[in-house]
Parts: structure tokens; sequence; C-alpha cells
């Protein structure tokens, strides 16, 4: 009994700390010279807002795959109450969006919610 409660333990530690490592991690507001931030890598934009139920909770997996891969992807948050031109330049017509863009240009767009297996899968397509 006491194995188990010890491999119960270890297991809670380490999803604790997965845990703390994401909540320090915080996407970046889009920044107001996004033709700049667009050069050289792959840029991933997230679409939301804050009346916005399913972006709300999407927030985390975006969180997640940022958390990963911030060595080799720039992560966005768009608010589309704040930043609506973004948001028209892209043709977003709905939220919660995700638009990867490679060189500037959009490469892959997705509606809705995924898992962030999918998410990051699509990323590293581009990455290859």
């Amino acid at each position: 009994m006491k194995d188990l409660y010890q491999e119960l333990a270890r297991k809670l530690h380490g999803k604790h700390d997965a845990i703390r490592r994401l909540a320090g991690y915080r996407l970046e507001d889009v920044p107001r010279d996004l033709e700049k931030a667009l050069e050289g890598r792959l840029v991933v934009l997230y679409f939301t807002a804050s009346w916005c139920a399913p972006c709300v909770s999407f927030m985390e997996t975006v969180r997640e795959v940022a958390a990963k891969l911030r060595e080799r992807v720039a992560f966005y948050k768009v608010d589309v109450d704040k930043n609506m031109s973004i948001a028209n330049r892209y043709n977003v017509e709905y939220l919660p969006a995700t638009l990867l863009l490679k060189g500037g240009e959009p490469v892959d767009r997705i509606y809705g919610i995924i898992t962030a297996r999918s998410l990051e899968s699509r990323i590293n397509r581009l990455l290859e």
C-alpha cells in the first residue's frame, strides 16, 4: 500500500511541476510592429476575445504548445476587440482562430478547438 501512495505522490508532483511551468508562460500580445515580428521564423497568431468561452478554454492548449516550441516559433495573442484591423487583414471570421504564418504569409488556418497534439503536429510539419 505504501508503494501505491508513493507512486501516486510522484505522479501528482510531476503534474504539479508541469502545471507550474505552464502557469509561468504567458502568450504575448501581438506587437505593434507586426511586420517586423513576422520576419524570419514561423509565427502563430491566436485570435481570441474575452467574451468567447471556447477561446478562453483553448488558450490553455495554445499556451501548452507555445511553452514547448517557444525557441523555434513566435506565438502571439490577438484580441479581436483591440486589434480588429489584424483580424480583417487575415479574414478571420470565426473564433477561436489560429493562423500559422511563414514568411509573413498564412500557410495554415485553424478554426475552433483542436488538441495540443494536433496543433503541435501541424506546427512541426511547417518547421521541417
